[in-house]
């Protein structure tokens, strides 16, 4: 599964990943760019993605920062 998160909504995209991503499968991806502006998605991805949360995670600091998830 890979799961790319457009730059136009941020509180929408929090009310749906947070029903999406339990459903992703192992090895699921999902991309989000510009995470640095996006302060909504970025606080929610982090709760997703803490020590003992199902993903990993990659921030690469290019335009506004480039978020990678990877469910373990």
């Amino acid at each position: 599964d890979l799961v790319l998160l457009l730059d136009s909504f941020d509180a929408e995209a929090t009310v749906v990943l947070d029903l999406l991503l339990p459903k992703l499968g192992s090895g699921a991806s999902l991309i989000a760019p510009q995470i640095a502006r996006r302060p909504a998605l970025r606080a929610c991805l982090e709760r997703h993605c803490a020590a003992d949360g199902p993903f990993q995670t990659l921030r690469l600091p290019i335009d506004g920062g480039l978020e990678w998830l990877v469910k373990r």
